[in-house]
């Protein structure tokens, strides 16, 4: 097994370094004195592009907003695909996901893994359809940004039925200049293409929750601080 290090020189503010430390039976060989690659603008997204069961990862450099790297007979190969893509930035930090995130939707019960990326501007829902292919992309719009701060998404089965569910952090600007933020969570509705509320965090004191009931009569199981 491989371990994927990431690295942030003191001299930058922006670019990370991608270090690739090969493993074998007994131990990593950590003795490398190049990184994979040194402009990196973020954190990477692992995933499987190809079905090889090899791992790949999708990334942001100073050079491709979304750079492919391939692995392919023990070696990476870097792939721009700003024609796949597009060439809007990530958000960062990103909440990009490989995961199947439409599994209990009419258009996806072929339970293959798709592909999430969180834009700056908008996220897309990249469907594996033997392959990921423009036509198969739906873009979702972010939450009102003039009525919340946006934070990270979360892929969960929130009433544990195997379906998952598109959540995100968000806070709710209030008050004279938006001086009040109250935190809440959104749930994205496929039916109907917009984000709900199903959570409100009112209790400044307090944001420790064994589960919160939502309004919709869903108890989500997780903790939340």
């Amino acid at each position: 097994m491989d371990v994927l290090v990431i690295t942030k020189p003191e001299s930058s503010e922006k670019l990370f370094k991608i270090w690739i430390l090969r493993g074998n039976k007994t131990h990593l060989e950590c003795e490398s004195k190049k990184p994979l690659l040194d402009n990196a603008l973020g954190h990477p997204l692992i995933l499987d592009y190809n079905g090889d069961m090899i791992t790949d990862f999708l990334i942001e450099t100073n050079n491709c907003p979304h750079e492919l790297w391939i692995m392919n007979s023990k070696h990476f190969r870097a792939d721009c695909r700003r024609n796949q893509f597009g060439d809007s930035s990530l958000r960062s930090p990103h909440s990009n996901a490989f995961v199947n995130i439409r599994n209990c939707q009419p258009d996806s019960l072929d339970y293959t893994t798709d592909i999430v990326i969180t834009n700056k501007n908008h996220i897309e829902y990249w469907l594996n359809r033997g392959g990921f292919n423009a036509e198969n992309r739906i873009n979702i719009r972010y939450p009102d940004e003039s009525m919340y701060t946006i934070g990270q998404s979360a892929y969960i089965d929130l009433n544990i039925d195997g379906c998952i569910e598109h959540i995100i952090a968000v806070c709710k600007k209030e008050g004279f200049f938006h001086t009040r933020c109250l935190p809440q969570i959104l749930w994205y509705d496929n039916k109907q293409n917009d984000w709900i509320n199903i959570a409100d965090f009112t209790n400044h004191s307090n944001l420790y929750f064994e589960t919160i009931d939502t309004q919709f009569g869903i108890q989500l199981p997780i903790a939340v601080r």
